[in-house]
């Protein structure tokens, strides 16, 4: 609706409607960019610049998430490992009643994942009649930095 004319003093205004009939020169139409000469669709160097910055920023706070999540994952991988050999130490042990030996009968795999890429590598610290302790080690890495896991006879797991 398009105001038409102005009634005085009174306020008042009377309405006419515009119509628009394809075809015509006079009738209005928005604006289509890809129509309209000189102008070419897609997005300006500040659009991408943006775009680009967002990224950057949600990377830097997604990425070390992720590799706490991988170093997590690897870790209760270790672990499950671990609980795995303990189990065949355990079996061992009901066969033969001591620990002592299971490492020469290759009672456990020494890797964690058992298959793939070796992430961790499960060693015996102890094996003696009665008792034992697997510790798992980061490849390539050290004890100290809350990476290597330790899980004994009785249950109880420590993280070095």
């Amino acid at each position: 609706m398009k105001l038409h004319e102005h009634d005085g003093g009174l306020g008042l205004a009377r309405v006419s409607p515009v119509c628009s009939i394809p075809g015509r020169e006079d009738a209005k139409s928005s604006p289509n960019p890809v129509e309209s000469p000189g102008k070419v669709p897609g997005f300006t160097l500040i659009e991408l610049l943006i775009a680009l910055a967002i990224i950057g920023v949600l990377v830097t706070f997604a990425w070390p998430r992720y590799q706490d999540y991988l170093h997590d994952t690897r870790q209760a991988q270790a672990v499950a490992d671990m609980m795995a050999c303990a189990l065949s130490l355990e079996r061992y042990y009901s066969a033969n009643f001591t620990y002592a030996g299971a490492s020469e009968a290759g009672t456990c795999k020494l890797s964690s994942p058992t298959e793939g890429t070796a992430r961790y590598t499960i060693s015996y610290q102890q094996l003696s009649a009665t008792d034992f302790t697997l510790r798992a080690t980061p490849v390539g890495g050290a004890c100290g930095t809350g990476d290597c896991i330790e899980l004994k006879s009785d249950g109880s797991r420590h993280v070095l």
